[in-house]
C-alpha cells in the first residue's frame, strides 16, 4: 500500500513541504499553480466565502484519496497526463456544484443550534406533548360545546 510520503514525493517533486505544526500531520506542499488556482477560483469566491473554503477542503481530501488509491492499485503515482485527467473531472460544473452542496450541508450540520442536523430530544418530546395537549384541548372543547347545547334544548 502506498504511503503518504511516496504519493507526495511523486506528486510534488519540485516543492518542499511546509513545516509541521507541533502534533499535527505535515502539510502537503503547494501544488501546480494552474491546477490550484483553477479549482480554487471555481470553488471560492472570496475570503469570506466559508462554503467555498469548505468545498475546497473537500476537494483536497478527495484529491489525496484519489492519489493514494491510484498508487495502491497501480503501484506508482499518477503521471502528469493521468493527473491532468483527474483535474479535468474535478473542474466540471457538476463536480464544482457537488462540492459546494456538500460544503453547505457540512456547514449547516455544524452551525450553532443545529445539533448536528438532528433536533434535540427535548424538542421532540415537547412537540409530542404539545400535539397531545392540542388534541385533548379540542376534545374538551367539543365536550363543552355539546354540554352547553344540550342545556339550551
Amino acid at each position: 500500500m502506498a504511503t503518504e510520503k511516496s504519493v507526495e514525493a511523486a506528486t510534488y517533486p519540485k516543492e518542499k513541504a511546509l513545516p509541521a505544526v507541533s502534533g499535527a500531520a505535515p502539510a502537503p506542499p503547494i501544488t501546480n499553480d494552474a491546477e490550484h488556482n483553477g479549482v480554487f477560483r471555481k470553488l471560492v469566491s472570496g475570503d469570506d466565502d466559508i462554503i467555498g473554503l469548505v468545498a475546497y477542503s473537500l476537494y483536497k481530501q478527495n484529491k489525496i484519496d484519489w492519489m493514494r488509491a491510484f498508487e495502491s492499485q497501480n503501484g506508482r503515482a499518477p503521471n502528469d497526463q493521468e493527473f491532468a485527467s483527474y483535474i479535468i473531472g474535478e473542474n466540471t460544473p457538476r463536480r464544482v456544484a457537488t462540492y459546494r452542496f456538500l460544503a453547505e450541508s457540512t456547514v449547516d450540520r455544524s452551525a450553532p443550534g443545529s445539533y448536528g442536523g438532528r433536533r434535540p430530544l427535548l424538542s421532540a418530546t415537547m412537540q409530542i406533548f404539545y400535539g397531545l395537549f392540542g388534541v385533548a384541548a379540542v376534545a374538551a372543547l367539543i365536550v363543552l360545546l355539546r354540554f352547553f347545547f344540550s342545556l339550551k334544548h
